[in-house]
């Protein structure tokens, strides 16, 4: 199976920075941006006609993607928002054993080692902040829905186990399927997203994300995360995900990212484990190959490079 990485080329979307509604997209609170190069050049990104347009146009492709719903997208984001966003999270803010100084956890278990987290917007930079209010807003979530099929998403106020994810050398995270239930807004979790802000990141660095099949038989994607490299899957009990490698890449470099997740009220039952969703709530499922250890082995690999 293919990998499903379109790069986005100029398509002729409008500067308007607003609504299909006509209301304005820009949902921060971090003020009057209207002059701000960076602001704008993202404003006529995510202008919502030429999202309209990429979800349209990918929106099958999406649906029928192995080995569950997910789609990778280049350049949807200008350069000039990442390369802001990635300064505010410079690798020198490693510590020696390879946490991120400032982050609200950093991970060291067997199943996801050497990963912290920034969960606080009063821990993220400026335009961090700005691309997140975006990404949350009503113009960015519509978009979520028609690529995904998905109907009343609704974002994450709270970052419960996204915002920042930052893992630095020998790190990895198991694969796993992801909690399934928000507590605190009563709703069930349906997609994920991703952006990748790590420049110059080499293969032989590692930290692709791997998806697996259903039945963990067969690692069908291996998706390296490259500077602005945008995923968005459907989260199911089985949407079996991670990078389970430890990373190698040079000394102070780490696998960084913006994670986001969305929510509904009520899933088809078709998404929980044995067809029912009566038991609401579980944590991360972690998940063992069968048949392999590896995502690169002959007998569990089923992507083309």
């Amino acid at each position: 199976m293919t990998l499903l990485n379109l790069r986005l080329k100029e398509d002729g979307s409008t500067n308007s920075a607003k609504t299909e509604e006509g209301g304005p997209i820009h949902p921060s609170s971090e003020g009057n941006h209207h002059h701000d190069p960076i602001v704008v050049e993202l404003e006529e990104a995510l202008d919502w006609k030429r999202l309209n347009r990429i979800a349209r146009n990918h929106r099958s492709k999406y649906l029928n993607a192995r080995p569950f719903p997910h789609m990778v997208l280049d350049d949807l984001f200008p350069a000039s928002i990442l390369i802001a966003i990635e300064q505010e999270i410079p690798e020198s803010n490693l510590d020696k054993e390879g946490c991120m100084k400032g982050s609200n956890y950093c991970f060291k278990r067997k199943t996801d080692y050497l990963k912290s987290t920034i969960e606080k917007e009063g821990e993220m930079g400026h335009y961090t902040r700005i691309l997140i209010g975006y990404l949350k807003s009503a113009t960015f979530t519509t978009f979520l829905q028609r690529l995904t099929g998905i109907s009343g998403i609704i974002p994450d106020p709270e970052y419960a186990g996204s915002g920042l994810h930052i893992t630095s050398a020998k790190g990895h995270l198991n694969i796993h399927a992801d909690f399934n239930w928000n507590n605190n807004l009563k709703l069930d979790r349906r997609v994920n997203t991703f952006i990748y802000l790590n420049p110059d990141w080499k293969d032989e660095y590692g930290g692709h994300l791997e998806l697996w099949n259903r039945n963990m038989t067969r690692c069908q994607q291996r998706i390296l995360p490259i500077m602005g490299r945008f995923v968005v899957f459907s989260s199911t009990d089985f949407s079996y995900h991670g990078h389970p490698q430890p990373l190698t890449p040079p000394e102070g470099r780490a696998r960084r990212s913006i994670a986001l997740y969305y929510y509904t009220n009520g899933r088809p039952e078709e998404e929980c484990l044995n067809n029912t969703c009566d038991d609401k709530s579980h944590g991360t499922l972690f998940q063992i190959p069968q048949g392999c250890k590896l995502c690169q082995e002959g007998t569990c690999n089923a992507f083309k490079s």
